[in-house]
């Protein structure tokens, strides 16, 4: 079946597999506020779930182009099917981050995205293990997303999730920005 975007795509698919993932990256980011462009879509799912779709993506067209252990990248071979990055996570923290999320629609389908919090601490987690490689998308997409929303960096809840997800040099990058 052809469908008009992978967002269509993955939207069928969770509703017909009964699947749970949440929306993130680029257009989480875009939600919050702070546009950037983005040339794929990023999803948090558990590795369960993901092996129950991978089929009914293969079939749709995707084909795996890279994986490591908490994550896989599928290319798409229709110009209609960008890129789709999943992350794994267990289920206790796919289910938090789905319960306080907030639920959006693109393209007429719906999605769960992180609060600005927890989509934060994502980016903080990813800042923390791959730095030299995230650090020139994470972490404006991060100053971005605390200057739109104007958040308090200085503040102890602030500091305290950099802390949590990432650590105090990451934190002190942080405020340089500020």
């Amino acid at each position: 079946m052809q469908y008009r975007s992978a967002l269509h795509l993955v939207s069928d698919i969770a509703k017909k597999t009964g699947i749970s993932c949440a929306l993130i990256g680029g257009f989480a980011v875009n939600y919050y506020g702070f546009s950037r462009q983005t040339a794929d879509l990023d999803f948090l799912i558990t590795e369960e779930d993901f092996r129950k779709i991978s089929a009914l993506l293969q079939e749709a067209g995707y084909k795996k182009d890279f994986s490591q252990e908490v994550f896989v990248r599928l290319k798409g071979n229709k110009l209609y099917l960008m890129d789709i990055d999943f992350m794994f996570v267990d289920k206790e923290t796919l289910d938090k981050i789905i319960d306080g999320g907030k639920e959006i629609a693109i393209a007429k389908n719906k999605f769960i995205i992180p609060s600005l919090y927890n989509l934060i601490a994502l980016k903080l987690h990813s800042l923390k293990y791959n730095f030299k490689l995230r650090q020139a998308k994470d972490l404006p997409d991060i100053v971005s997303l605390i200057k739109i929303n104007k958040l308090d960096a200085k503040n102890k809840r602030f500091r305290a999730l950099c802390l949590k997800y990432a650590n105090e040099e990451i934190y002190r990058k942080i405020l340089e920005f500020m």
